[in-house]
C-alpha cells in the first residue's frame, strides 16, 4: 500500500493480484514483499528476455531488429540490476531501489510505445 501512495506508477490492485500466490506474502512485512517482488520481476524479464533474443534470431528485418534491440537492452540492464544489486540494493533508501526499478519499467513502456508507432512487422 505504501509503494502505490508513493507512486502513480504503482498499482495496489495490480500488487496484490500479483504478490497474492506466494506464500506468506498475506503476512509479509514490507522487505519481504520487496524480495518476492524481486524475484517475480526477475522471473518475468528472464522470460520476456528469452522470447526478445528469439524474435531477434528470426527476423532479417533492419527496423524490427533495431527495436528488438532496444527491447534487450533493457531486459538485460533490469536482470543484471536484480542479479548484482543495483546502487542502494545493500544497505540503500526503498525510495532509491523503487525510483530505478519505475526508471526501467518506464523506459520498457516508452520502448513497446515508439515499437507500435513503427511500420513493418511487429512480434
Amino acid at each position: 500500500q505504501d509503494a502505490a501512495n508513493s507512486s502513480p506508477n504503482i498499482k495496489y490492485d495490480f500488487c496484490v493480484a500479483e504478490l497474492r500466490p506466494y506464500p506468506g506474502s498475506g503476512s509479509a512485512d514490507q522487505k519481504s514483499l520487496t524480495v518476492i517482488a524481486a524475484s517475480l520481476t526477475k522471473d518475468k524479464a528472464t522470460s520476456t528476455s528469452a522470447k526478445v533474443k528469439n524474435l531477434l534470431a528470426s527476423t532479417s528485418d533492419p527496423k524490427t531488429k533495431q527495436c528488438l534491440e532496444s527491447c534487450e537492452s533493457v531486459y538485460e540492464d533490469l536482470l543484471s540490476d536484480l542479479e548484482n544489486g543495483h546502487p542502494g540494493h545493500q544497505g540503500g533508501s526503498p525510495g532509491r531501489r523503487q525510483d530505478l526499478s519505475q526508471r526501467r519499467c518506464g523506459r520498457a513502456r516508452h520502448l513497446r510505445r515508439r515499437f507500435q508507432g513503427s511500420e513493418g512487422p511487429r512480434p
